[in-house]
């Protein structure tokens, strides 16, 4: 977390200067408004509705599964007692493969309890800013497009395992997809998406640091703050971190053992392979898919 913080740095001060080498790249972000989405009073829940099946078409393109990607998911508003313990946008995923039963794409539009013109307003600027790299990260490829295949695995015990740190890893790692087949392209778009790693890597050493005693509450606040949240927003993630020590390093670990698996995999499969494999396997820990994935290596090379 503290050289993917360092590396993510570096690169935000390097597009900031291709961009606009007189403001800082927090500056940049903030007062970034997407060209594509229309208007700034534009329906936040129908623009992520849009985007939705603007990831199904592409990744459709890209070797996804169809029967996968078609699988219906449901924009909604996060329910109140979900509120205090989920971040404003999460995915609640149906328990079975059942038709009948929804899964949900979660977002917060109101904080309770909070300065409504002013929090508000923030909180949709950044839906709006981060749209895209959000909508994959909860959706397609990310946490919907895993759930649909994990609910149809034919092993019915795997069809039940949820690993945090597989699935969080896998729908980090679905933000860098965006990037590496292209879809995300313009230089704004890249500094939001460059933001959002800084900010996972920050989650990381905030939870681990404050459990571990290596990084005072002062410490924390300041790492989401260089992130680009205000003192008031630094304080309400460190609180809802604390409920759940150990959770925000899995995204940043998951993502990094994906990596690794995937560049361990890449001279031998291509990446549509290494996709339907890895997934087809369930939520498993990390070195029992390094040893299927050596299995399945060594059976097609002696065949």
């Amino acid at each position: 977390a503290v050289e993917d913080w360092h590396a993510n740095l570096e690169l935000l001060e390097k597009l900031k200067t291709k961009i606009d080498p007189l403001s800082s790249w927090q500056e940049l972000y903030h007062g970034y408004f997407p060209s594509d989405i229309g208007k700034s009073d534009t329906d936040t829940m129908s623009l992520y509705q849009k985007e939705i099946e603007r990831l199904r078409s592409f990744f459709g393109r890209r070797g996804f599964k169809a029967e996968e990607l078609d699988t219906p998911v449901e924009i909604a508003e996060t329910p109140d007692y979900l509120r205090s313990v989920r971040g404003a946008a999460s995915f609640a995923a149906a328990f079975s493969a059942d038709v009948r039963e929804k899964s949900y794409f979660y977002i917060t539009t109101h904080l309770a309890g909070q300065n409504t013109a002013t929090a508000d307003n923030l909180l949709k600027k950044r839906f709006h800013r981060e749209f895209k790299s959000l909508t994959a990260h909860e959706t397609i490829p990310g946490h919907h497009y895993l759930d649909a295949v994990r609910r149809k695995l034919p092993n019915p015990v795997r069809r039940q395992i949820e690993s945090p740190l597989f699935y969080e890893g896998w729908a980090s790692y679905a933000e860098y997809l965006l990037i590496d087949s292209g879809y995300i392209t313009s230089p704004m778009d890249l500094l939001v998406d460059y933001k959002r790693h800084l900010w996972r890597s920050a989650r990381c050493q905030v939870d681990v640091g404050l459990t571990t005693e290596k990084i005072s509450l002062d410490d924390a606040i300041h790492l989401l703050n260089v992130c680009g949240f205000s003192p008031e927003e630094a304080r309400r993630q460190v609180d809802r971190f604390r409920l759940n020590p150990g959770y925000q390093l899995c995204y940043s670990l998951g993502c990094h053992e994906l990596k690794q698996l995937k560049a361990f995999c890449g001279r031998q499969m291509n990446e549509t392979d290494f996709h339907a494999l890895l997934l087809e396997g369930g939520e498993l820990p990390f070195h029992l898919i390094k040893k299927r994935f050596d299995a399945l290596t060594n059976k097609t090379t002696n065949n």
